[in-house]
């Protein structure tokens, strides 16, 4: 079976559902629930993975159909936990549209807690009516809880995602990692042992659930919390557990999953598919060994992947799913029908599929450990959080500049369009205008020869805008096919509102081709949907005064390459401009100033270099304490020669004349 699995499945699902708001079981009336929630969830996860906006749309379609315009959720019910879920829906929708209401209906939801049944232990019942812990429960109330705390900077809410998790950790531990279905006060259920109150068995999707809470979970909790460890460790303990009971024949795991080989028991699809996620994820976040795990990984998702089936009329199906409640004995629970397509079973397949098939994005990560060419940052006061990007195409968001999640894949392509289906994608910069966001960036088709000179061949290449009604986009072109010729190649195109009060992109002219690198500048059309006009060259590699390099002859030149182009005004009103090229082996980064104060010069360049040795193809960007930033990246190399490129923020001072760079 070919791969990008996750994704037919989860096309074929909405095929199926195109109306998210009826995903529910049939007779149920309640459709603010789990069954909607998970598959949300696991469409948020896939998105944010493919960058497809099918399954963003998807989200925001049922979020949109269950929060008013003022914010109310009508069909919210905290009488179970399984009806906390799909608020993790409504705070990815604050999170990426800063709208009131997402955030008024979060709050809705979360005031259920206030008041919610708890144990002697302070852990939370499955519901009003059912007084018992159940491994799905805690699932459903602490991922949407953990995230809300996070969104809404409420950290005091971490103690009781904390508390609700290691609580549940420790009542339903079997001691080995694994986890019993549930837990019950004495009395309160038929199935409870009497010495220790438990379910009798371990439940495949039940303790999948908690794997699922706890592979996610442990991005959401601030590193310096005790509780936080305990959990990586219980991670780290599942993880080892399912390895050990993985069945040998086929890849996935049971129904009862502690006891394969068992008379009776049957690989079970949903808990199998949850198993899958949680080990691949601790192998991207570092908390178990891929060399260990991978082929438990790979055994496992090839057993799954032999209970997809597609019917005739192209659907997708989904075999031996099991969906249940806790049952009194080891004979009950693998006697269950053997199920097809449940909610569960989908949105546990998305998940396990989209990370087996995807790069995972990572939580948490501090800036130094992330490697990015040509970072550029947006500071977006509407959702208070900083957006990263650059070359590559993808995105980082973080709430402080110091830990940030990512990558997010961000950009869709046309595959007739000049760009063709996978160009390359090179300093790409994120600017907001009227509501909207553009994504200016280069772009390169590498199938495409435009030009021969000296012997190398010049691939396609341009600068281009896309757009997107949210920072996290998806990205798309929207305007015009072209912006710049295509017989020249072109890079690092940069946006400037000049005295005129016009738009303009300012660029560089490729020194492969001319070599002797220009700035440019470009009129754009108001909504930056194209260009008007023809380029006009700004100043030449030649014109500076700092950049070196040797000619064949040996003789010290002026280097050839102009990079990065980014422009300022000082607190004075004086127009600058940032660029790089380098100064031998250092990749370096110098500054003009236009004496005329608009665009079209003439360009003074200073005579010295504004940052220390390799670091360039710089930008600005304010915090929202307002301090000027700038955004560079440091071209190093480790200890095998190979060049390292990382992100590094300088405080700047524009309140004189001249841009000062603190370091």
């Amino acid at each position: 079976m070919e791969r990008r699995m996750a994704e037919h499945v989860a096309n074929s699902f909405i095929w199926r559902f195109p109306n998210p708001d009826v995903i529910r079981w049939g007779g149920q009336e309640n459709h603010f629930s789990w069954q909607a929630g998970y598959i949300m969830f696991a469409m948020e996860h896939l998105w944010l993975l493919t960058g497809n906006p099918d399954y963003l749309s998807y989200v925001r379609r049922y979020v949109d159909q269950n929060v008013t315009k003022e914010g109310e959720v009508p069909g919210f019910q905290p009488r179970a936990l399984d009806n906390f879920l799909p608020g993790y829906a409504c705070l990815l929708m604050y999170e990426i549209t800063g709208e009131e209401r997402y955030a008024k209906a979060a709050e809705t939801i979360r005031r259920g807690f206030d008041n919610y049944p708890r144990n002697k232990y302070g852990v939370f019942h499955h519901s009003s009516t059912i007084p018992q812990l159940w491994d799905d429960g805690v699932f459903m109330g602490q991922i949407f809880l953990a995230r809300y705390a996070r969104t809404m900077n409420h950290p005091e809410d971490f103690q009781e995602v904390a508390k609700q998790i290691t609580g549940a950790l420790n009542l339903c531990g079997m001691g080995n990692g694994m986890l019993y279905h549930g837990w019950a006060e004495k009395g309160l259920a038929s199935w409870a042992k009497e010495k220790d109150n438990h379910s009798p068995e371990a439940w495949s999707e039940g303790m999948g659930w908690m794997a699922v809470l706890l592979a996610d979970v442990i991005d959401y909790l601030p590193a310096n919390m005790q509780e936080r460890n305990e959990m990586v460790e219980a991670l780290k303990r599942m993880c080892e557990a399912l390895a050990k009971c993985q069945d040998e024949k086929t890849g996935m795991w049971c129904q009862v999953p502690d006891k394969p080989g068992k008379e009776g028991n049957w690989n079970e699809t949903s808990g199998t598919a949850m198993f899958i996620y949680i080990l691949q994820k601790a192998i991207d976040d570092g908390y178990i060994d891929e060399k260990e795990y991978k082929e438990v990984v790979q055994r496992a998702y090839q057993g799954l992947l032999n209970k997809v089936v597609r019917n005739n009329d192209g659907a997708y199906n989904l075999l031996e799913c099991s969906s249940i409640g806790i049952k009194g004995s080891y004979a009950e629970y693998v006697s269950q029908t053997k199920e097809v397509s449940t909610f569960a079973a989908f949105g546990s397949f998305i998940l396990a599929a989209g990370i087996v098939e995807n790069r995972m994005h990572r939580k948490g990560v501090a800036l130094q450990d992330i490697r990015l060419s040509d970072p550029a940052i947006l500071a977006d006061e509407k959702t208070k959080t900083y957006y990263m990007t650059g070359t590559g195409g993808m995105i980082w968001r973080s709430k402080d500049l110091q830990r940030w999640d990512g990558p997010y894949r961000v950009t869709i392509f046309d595959k007739d369009s000049w760009m063709g289906s996978h160009p390359m994608v090179w300093a790409a910069e994120l600017h907001q205008k009227d509501g909207m966001y553009y994504y200016f960036a280069t772009f390169t088709n590498r199938d495409v020869v435009i030009d021969t000179v000296k012997g190398n061949a010049i691939e396609r290449r341009a600068c281009q805008v896309f757009r997107a009604d949210n920072p996290m986009g998806p990205y798309q072109a929207f305007g015009d096919s072209i912006y710049l010729p295509a017989n020249r190649p072109t890079l690092d195109g940069t946006l400037w509102r000049d005295t005129d009060g016009k738009p303009y992109m300012v660029f560089c002219g490729e020194w492969l081709q001319n070599w002797n690198g220009t700035i440019e500048k470009i009129l754009l059309k108001d909504d930056f949907s194209g260009t008007i006009g023809e380029p006009k060259v700004l100043f030449r590699a030649s014109d500076s005064p700092w950049s070196r390099e040797k000619d064949e002859n040996g003789q010290v030149k002026w280097n050839k390459v102009t990079d990065g182009p980014w422009l300022f005004r000082t607190n004075t009103g004086k127009l600058g401009m940032l660029w790089t090229s380098w100064v031998y082996d250092n990749y370096t980064q110098g500054v003009a100033y236009s004496e005329s104060g608009g665009i079209d010069g003439p360009w003074v360049q200073q005579m010295e270099p504004v940052t220390p040795p390799n670091y360039g193809h710089s930008m600005l960007f304010r915090r929202f304490d307002g301090q000027w930033m700038m955004s560079v990246h440091s071209h190093a190399h480790d200890q095998q020669g190979r060049t390292v490129r990382t992100p590094h923020l300088f405080e700047v001072d524009l309140s004189g004349d001249k841009l000062v760079v603190k370091y």
